[in-house]
């Protein structure tokens, strides 16, 4: 799976170094620029504010790329092999409660799905946090199966790690990460219940605020809530896919917004749209699989009755980042990229959904046993 997806991520990758001198878009853009820059004199004053919040992007790929050189695709290695890890990520947590072959079924989809490809071919952060988040619900899948204090206190290290290395990248996605864990390892059952939930309202507490967003994300919340609006129009400004009204004036009328900003994550955009940017017609025409996919996913909401910390956290993940995004975004173009911080959730769930129509069982645990294992 990993190989799979990485072919198919070298090869848009090497189409974009061929033709598009390696970017396609302002941001990837400003990456592979600073990334040159930084190879030849360090990182610029101004630079380091930027570069900072992004290091644990930006600093691998400046490593890779001082290592082998000005090579093609030297850049894109890191991005693509973070999205390949995500579909292996994905094939594991579907292989803990589905069918060999729907954990195959659902890791492909990860591997193939043109906008998956695509994001995690260009310079850009997008397939980290992806990577992050996926493998942030396999470590706890993991470390909810373990009795012993020695696998015990490598679990909690590992989602230290995880939870840890997510603030290098987005610090919004980070704060709804760790949010998603202190609620997911409440279903966790055995003996060491309540030193699981400790560790994880430690790291709600604790990792934000070293990481700039105040305790528990209360500032990055504060902040959000503030201002919305502008955040929205400043999306949308110059975007030829700017769909429906972005302006709002008060914490009421964003939430008004919310119905709108969940069609744009997971529904924009729809037929009327493709006349007002032709562009639009390739990730139309990747709903052809989204769809059906979102549907599945549905079915396999049933899952999360047999209260597996690892689905409920892939869930109030998926639905944490989903609502986030639709409140900020007022552009599809910046939309479709972010979705792509909870499609994996979505693969899962529908890879579940697909074992339940397939199988007719009404539970995940009859595939395989939760049993905590020393």
């Amino acid at each position: 799976m990993f190989f799979l997806a990485l072919l198919v991520r070298l090869l848009v990758a090497g189409t974009v170094v061929a033709f598009f001198k390696g970017s396609l878009f302002l941001d990837d853009h400003t990456y592979l620029e600073l990334v040159r820059a930084h190879n030849l004199k360090g990182v610029q004053p101004g630079d380091a504010l930027f570069w900072n919040s992004n290091r644990g992007f930006l600093e691998p790929v400046a490593f890779i790329s001082k290592v082998l050189g000005e090579l093609p695709l030297v850049t894109h290695l890191v991005p693509a092999v973070a999205g390949s890890v995500t579909a292996v990520a994905v094939t594991a947590l579907l292989k803990r409660h589905t069918t060999s072959a729907v954990a195959l079924g659902g890791g492909s989809l990860a591997a193939i799905l043109p906008s998956q490809v695509l994001w995690s071919s260009l310079l850009l952060k997008d397939s980290l946090i992806w990577m992050s988040l996926s493998l942030t619900a396999l470590a706890l899948a993991w470390w909810s199966d373990r009795e012993a204090a020695r696998d015990f206190a490598i679990g909690a290290i590992a989602m230290t790690g995880l939870v840890g290395y997510l603030s290098t990248l987005r610090l919004h996605t980070l704060v709804v990460c760790c949010i998603a864990v202190a609620a997911a390892t409440g279903w966790r059952r055995g003996y060491w219940r309540i030193q699981f939930m400790a560790v994880a309202a430690a790291l709600l507490l604790v990792v934000p605020w070293l990481a700039g967003a105040g305790v528990a994300g209360i500032d990055i919340l504060r902040l959000g809530a503030s201002g919305l609006e502008q955040q929205r129009l400043a999306a949308a400004v110059g975007g030829a896919s700017a769909f429906g009204k972005t302006a709002t004036f008060d914490v009421i009328h964003d939430v008004l917004y919310l119905p709108t900003g969940l069609k744009l994550m997971f529904l924009d955009p729809l037929p009327h749209h493709l006349g007002q940017n032709t562009r639009l017609l390739l990730a139309f025409l990747e709903h052809l699989v989204w769809y059906p996919t979102l549907t599945l996913a549905a079915f396999g909401l049933h899952s999360l009755r047999a209260r597996h910390p690892e689905l409920t956290f892939t869930f109030l993940a998926g639905i944490g980042l989903a609502t986030m995004w639709a409140l900020v975004e007022g552009n599809f173009g910046t939309a479709y990229r972010h979705r792509g911080e909870f499609v994996w959730a979505v693969i899962v769930f529908a890879g579940l959904g697909a074992d339940h129509l397939i199988s007719g069982k009404g539970s995940s645990q009859e595939h395989h046993s939760t049993t905590p294992t020393n």
